[in-house]
């Protein structure tokens, strides 16, 4: 257990390493486009300055909004703007706490959805993981309004209020094309108000349209995986012992990064024991169904990732114990482990193979 615990640690100590991905990119600054790598984080809110290097084996450098124009990283396209907007502090459902705006200003790289010569069309995420959308159109750079409070009346009643400021600021900003009609119940996301732009540049006349993809990825949702499950005991004198079983494995969005809840469903076949596990349950040998339910966590993005995962395993008559675990997997589909009951009492190697869907 003692030697489990320490590769775990190490684990977690450089998962910031494992967490690198370098893809090819370059940064634009005072003119000058700069090829190289750009560490691409997938990022949940809007970057400030990204990790940037000329080769592969060489140290990165820090590349700051306030000095450079614009980066290119994962056919994304991030320009660098000063903003100046405000950010919510709370917005609980409770008649004793307000929403309390502060004003944020600085320096970031936004993220590019729609970019033309007429209008470009800018995703600014903040700290409560909250969209902000900004309209550039002839020379004039404006964030889109939009709110949700919530409040109680005098009689104590929770109701929320909806600001929608973008709506006439759309009508006013694409007022030079007839054709366009904006809708009052027009929804505040990418997609719909990408929409109207598109419709904009169409009644324009203009069809040199660079558009990021907006609809959610794999790594902005729950996924789920379904697979088979194998694994050979350990410290028994029968090496005819198995296990085998089905697991669903669920995925988290990217905002928790590369963790997962694991629920399996197995069969253990423990064969000639004589007596060599800490716990004396479980020295006869047994043939029993078990469940494991496991939290964990993959470190970085790679094809070949470690993990560690730890929960409560299950096993018939003899009840349940805390499990830990720790291994490689390939593509998250195809994995190896160690794994181990908190109470040193069984151990074993599992193997399994994974589906997405």
């Amino acid at each position: 257990m003692k030697i489990l615990l320490l590769i775990s640690t190490i684990l977690f100590i450089f998962s910031s390493s494992y967490a690198q991905n370098y893809e090819e990119g370059y940064f634009i600054k005072d003119g000058k486009k700069v090829v190289g790598f750009i560490n691409y984080e997938n990022w949940l809110r809007t970057p400030k300055s990204v990790q940037f290097k000329s080769t592969l084996d060489a140290y990165p450098d820090l590349i700051d909004s306030q000095s450079a124009d614009e980066f290119t990283v994962h056919n994304e396209l991030y320009l660098s703007k000063k903003i100046k907007i405000f950010v919510d502090v709370n917005n609980q459902k409770s008649i004793n706490v307000e929403t309390v705006p502060t004003l944020f200003e600085g320096d970031r790289f936004l993220r590019v959805l729609l970019k033309t010569d007429i209008i470009t069309l800018l995703e600014f995420v903040d700290s409560n993981e909250k969209v902000h959308l900004f309209l550039e159109k002839d020379n004039t750079f404006q964030e889109l309004f939009f709110s949700e409070e919530y409040r109680y009346n005098k009689e104590n009643i929770l109701y929320m209020v909806s600001k929608k400021g973008y709506i006439s600021q759309l009508r006013a900003l694409l007022a030079d094309c007839s054709a366009i009609q904006i809708n009052d119940n027009l929804a505040y996301t990418k997609k719909e108000i990408l929409k109207i732009c598109l419709s904009y540049l169409k009644c324009k006349g203009n069809n040199s349209a660079f558009i990021v993809n907006t609809s959610k990825s794999k790594d902005e949702k729950i996924t789920y995986s379904v697979g088979a499950v194998g694994g050979h005991f350990l410290k028994v004198n029968n090496p005819s012992n198995w296990i085998a079983g089905l697991a669903l494995r669920i995925n988290f969005p990217r905002n928790f990064r590369n963790t997962f809840l694991l629920v399996e469903a197995n069969y253990n076949n423990i064969r000639e024991s004589s007596g060599q596990f800490a716990n004396p349950n479980y020295d006869d040998a047994l043939q029993v169904f078990g469940a494991n339910v496991l939290g964990g966590m993959h470190f970085g993005k790679k094809n070949i990732r470690p993990y560690v995962n730890v929960g409560l395993s299950v096993m018939d008559k003899f009840g349940g114990d805390a499990v830990v675990g720790i291994g490689m997997s390939w593509k998250r589909a195809v994995k190896i482990e160690y794994r181990e009951l908190t109470n040193g009492s069984l151990r074993n190697v599992a193997f399994s193979f994974m589906y997405d869907f």
